[in-house]
């Protein structure tokens, strides 16, 4: 995860200096003898991205290209797979383009986990306390005063253990769930970026197959197939039994007015929008739910365990 952050970083940096019309060795020049530093936290990853951007140029220097430099760079791993579209966009005269595409595609997979994570952490630091709390006289009730364990405290602690482990189960099931890769998006983003690219409707579909997962790997390569024996590509997309019959239309109403471009960006900009808004829903009714989770676990722990040693006095010494 540490790797992922400093590359998208990386990508963000290198792809500003080229926005502003700097070449690609230049911009790494820059990149490698930067002394930004800001707060503490931002400060390991310029380093690190300092250190990147001089092992890229010293390789690009031996003869290496930019993507073959970035794949064996030696200081954060790099996907292959985001290391053969740079070659290609390298090719294509579109590298910039590309590092903003990354950037936006792999932190939209990261960002929901993050607000998640930090949505967890107070609420599991009241678990721990009070589940660690209640352990400790459980265990230690003899050198706290009391004759022996008060009669249900126990089986109230173990109950309460079990119930907020169900829940966080079922909870993170449920992110999981939330967060998984949505297959349309997952094709249509990367299609409509490389189709605005310049890149026909074969080569784009073949980047995608590079560019993805298993699934969009055999996906693209059955509609190749099928465009290469002259199938129309809204057909192609309806035989697979994967996409909505409302995108299926719109792709066929686009090849009826060569607008495919625009209409798989604005095909993968709907999808992104509704997944975005139930990732939002998550967020806003989760939070409310554990909390109500952690309040009930508490209340379980405090009627079950911390009640009976106080309201008991036969079990005092």
């Amino acid at each position: 995860m540490r790797d992922k952050q400093v590359f998208l970083k990386f990508c963000e940096y290198l792809r500003g200096l080229l926005k502003a019309g700097l070449p690609l060795r230049d911009s790494l020049e820059i990149l490698a003898g930067s002394n930004i530093k800001q707060n503490n936290t931002e400060r390991f990853r310029f380093d690190k991205n300092d250190k990147l951007a001089e092992k890229v140029l010293s390789f690009m220097k031996r003869g290496y290209s930019f993507s073959s430099a970035l794949s064996v760079n030696g200081v954060v791993h790099v996907d292959e797979r985001l290391c053969s579209l740079i070659a290609a966009a390298d090719k294509a005269g579109n590298l910039c383009e590309m590092f903003g595409f990354i950037c936006d595609s792999e932190s939209e997979k990261t960002g929901f986990m993050s607000k998640l994570v930090g949505l967890c952490i107070y609420p599991l630091g009241i678990v721990l306390l009070a589940g660690v709390g209640s352990f400790f006289l459980v265990k230690n009730c003899s050198l706290l005063g009391f004759k022996a364990i008060p009669t249900g405290v126990f089986p109230g602690f173990v109950s309460s253990v079990i119930f907020i482990a169900l829940f966080t189960v079922c909870f993170f099931g449920a992110a999981v769930k939330t967060n998984a890769e949505n297959l349309q998006l997952s094709f249509f983003n990367p299609l409509s970026f490389f189709l605005s690219c310049g890149f026909d409707l074969k080569n784009s579909l073949s980047l995608v197959s590079i560019g993805s997962g298993y699934k969009n790997a055999s996906l693209c390569s059955r509609l190749l197939h099928n465009l290469s024996c002259g199938m129309p590509f809204s057909r192609s997309l309806k035989e697979q039994n994967c996409f909505s019959e409302e995108t299926i239309a719109f792709i066929a109403l686009a090849e009826k007015t060569g607008r495919l471009v625009e209409t798989c960006r604005t095909v993968a900009s709907r999808i992104a929008e509704s997944e975005k808004q139930k990732r939002l829903r998550f967020i806003r009714f989760g939070e409310p739910a554990l909390l109500s989770a952690v309040g009930v676990y508490v209340l379980v722990l405090a009627q079950n365990v911390i009640l009976p040693f106080i309201t008991n006095f036969d079990y005092m010494l």
